[in-house]
């Protein structure tokens, strides 16, 4: 479990209690107010650094009015953080699942490729799980060949369908 996910709420409670402690201090005190309203903003904006810096989301890209959201961004679900890399457990895991956010293209291909002598392994489509990428998030499948053998690969997602091809994302694969 994530430290920040454990110690950020211990954190966050003693400042609650310092902030409602000294807003009861501010509303009692008649006379010299400036010093505990200042301690009473600093405590609020810790509050609100802690809270943001906890509720961030490192899976989704974060989408701001100056930088636009990502589109064709291929997510795999069977993603290793520590390597980023894809990776499949032949001949179990024959099929690759994720989302796609904000596709462009009605349809996309894959082709997987030897990382020792870049040598073409497998091509084919990549399937909407909902039968087509229409959707500002859609669900995918790509089905891999279970007689692949174990090593370090590299998939290439392609438009299909369309007079040229274009490169949409490339990542690496690891099959074990």
């Amino acid at each position: 479990m994530d430290a920040k996910k454990i110690i950020a709420p211990l954190i966050l409670f003693g400042l609650f209690a310092a902030f409602a402690t000294i807003s009861i201090i501010v509303f009692l005190q008649k006379g010299n107010r400036e010093r505990w309203i200042s301690r009473k903003l600093k405590l609020g904006a810790a509050i609100l650094t802690i809270t943001g810096l906890t509720n961030g989301c490192e899976s989704q890209p974060v989408v701001t009015c100056y930088d636009p959201a990502p589109y064709n961004w291929f997510q795999f679900d069977d993603f290793d953080q520590n390597e980023y890399t894809v990776v499949a457990n032949l001949p179990n895991d024959s099929v690759l699942t994720g989302v796609v956010y904000e596709p462009k293209f009605e349809k996309y291909a894959f082709e997987i490729i030897a990382s020792d002598d870049s040598v073409s392994v497998q091509k084919g489509e990549i399937v909407a799980l909902d039968g087509a990428f229409d959707e500002p998030t859609d669900s995918f499948k790509i089905e891999l060949n279970s007689k692949l053998d174990t090593g370090s690969y590299l998939i290439k997602i392609n438009t299909a369908g369309l007079s040229e091809n274009y490169l949409v994302d490339d990542e690496r694969l690891k099959i074990d």
